[in-house]
């Protein structure tokens, strides 16, 4: 007689191990997309903040823009003796200069914050602003001649030379716009 050890007799299976293999891939399938999934929305929560930070930063030079643009036109009427002619935002040119001090320092504090594609972008419009805006005060500061309509062989660099650091950081602000 063959004993039951020496029989070729199939061992079964259990039916947790068959049911855990049977699931193994379907669930394992679940969890790549699962995975895929919540990497997608990380992405997307990372470019929608992306893209907040570049709305903030576009919107973020109108008030240095507007305090360069007044004193300019503040400096350029003062050198033309029209100031008491002319409505200005600004009482004083030292008032001018006060108020685009401080917007290039909170544009400066923003800009820093928000750091990466903006900073960069930003970067030589401020460097530019940095290196060029004292040249301009002393064309008014320094003055010593007499002032009147006749002066605008003064006034009008004065005039340009605002434009150049404006139209800088307005490039920014377009930049910022084709960036993403």
């Amino acid at each position: 007689m063959i004993s039951p050890k020496d029989r070729n007799v199939r061992r079964r299976i259990p039916i947790r191990i068959k049911l855990a293999a049977a699931l193994a891939i379907p669930i394992t399938a679940l969890l790549l997309v699962s995975l895929l999934e919540v990497a997608q929305s990380n992405r997307a929560a990372q470019d929608i903040k992306e893209q907040t930070e570049l709305a903030t930063a576009s919107i973020g030079p109108g008030g240095l823009i507007t305090s360069l643009q007044n004193e300019r036109n503040y400096g350029s009427v003062w050198l033309l003796k029209f100031e008491d002619a002319i409505q200005l935002p600004v009482n004083s040119y030292e008032e001018a200069t006060a108020a685009t001090d401080k917007s290039i320092a909170e544009f400066r504090a923003e800009i820093d914050k928000l750091g990466g594609d903006v900073a960069e972008t930003y970067a030589p419009a401020l460097e530019k602003i940095n290196n060029e805006i004292a040249g301009l005060r002393e064309i008014v500061t320094g003055y010593q001649g007499e002032r009147g309509l006749n002066n605008t062989p003064v006034s009008e660099p004065l005039y340009l030379g605002y434009i150049d650091l404006i139209e800088g950081a307005e490039e920014g602000e377009h930049e910022i716009g084709v960036v993403h």
